[in-house]
């Protein structure tokens, strides 16, 4: 989210939306098995993923400067 329209929630809606359209298109087989979304996030947006269920993992990498970390979550 650009930064002018930061502290709006719509970030979180917009993850929420994808969740919904993760879970509406590939339903598995057998309800129990959970997809897992994973993201790249910049380290300093990464209070913001865990605030949203997301958890961290991996190492910290850079990508094109800026640091990233991998994070998971199970829907």
């Amino acid at each position: 989210v650009k930064k002018q329209y930061r502290n709006r929630g719509l970030g979180a809606q917009l993850l929420l939306l994808l969740e919904h359209k993760i879970k509406t298109d590939l339903k598995p087989e057998n309800p129990q098995i959970k997809n897992k979304i994973i993201v790249g996030a910049q380290v300093q947006a990464e209070a913001f993923y865990k605030k949203q269920g997301f958890a961290p993992y991996g190492e910290i990498y850079d990508d094109e400067g800026v640091r990233h970390i991998k994070m998971y979550k199970y829907i």
